[in-house]
């Protein structure tokens, strides 16, 4: 149903020596006449955040990497 709502399509085949092959494929643009929005500021609030939680700030990764050695120094 997902892939018939974004105006995709569902395959599936044989595949020699058993098995199937299945294929999903979806349009990569919006159909004509789709009028399109900007996220909503509460929807990038939290997917801020759950990166946030995921991989902490971006200043606090970049101070407990390790410095490692300039090898091309030599």
């Amino acid at each position: 149903d997902f892939v018939a709502l974004h105006g995709g399509t569902v395959g599936v085949a044989d595949v020699p020596g058993g098995g199937a092959l299945l294929s999903v494929s979806l349009p990569l643009t919006a159909p004509v006449g789709t009028v399109l929005s900007d996220a909503w500021p509460l929807d990038l609030e939290i997917e801020r955040q759950a990166a946030e939680e995921s991989f902490g700030s971006a200043g606090s990764a970049r101070r407990r990497q390790p410095k490692l050695p300039d090898l091309a120094a030599g």
